[in-house]
């Protein structure tokens, strides 16, 4: 991914890592990470309805750890949108 898609996404969403965390949590069990690249978020989800449980990331490389739940929320809501939840 690159940066222009990333900086355009974390315009979309701007939650703090509290309230981030917050959000993520009612899908799943999420995590933050300091690499030695920079900040990484996870979230395992549960689709119980589905028979599904997956992995949503961040990439590795993000400033802060708000930007990297941020886009950790990106990816779910657009995975949730392609489950139809």
């Amino acid at each position: 991914m690159n940066n222009i898609v990333k900086l355009e996404s974390i315009e979309a969403c701007k939650y703090d890592v509290q309230a981030g965390l917050d959000y993520l949590v009612k899908y799943g069990k999420p995590a933050v990470s300091l690499q030695d690249d920079g900040w990484h978020s996870v979230c395992r989800m549960y689709v119980s309805d589905k028979g599904v449980t997956f992995d949503v990331r961040s990439d590795f490389n993000y400033a802060t750890p708000a930007d990297a739940i941020n886009i950790c929320i990106i990816r779910l809501m657009k995975t949730l949108k392609n489950f139809g939840k």
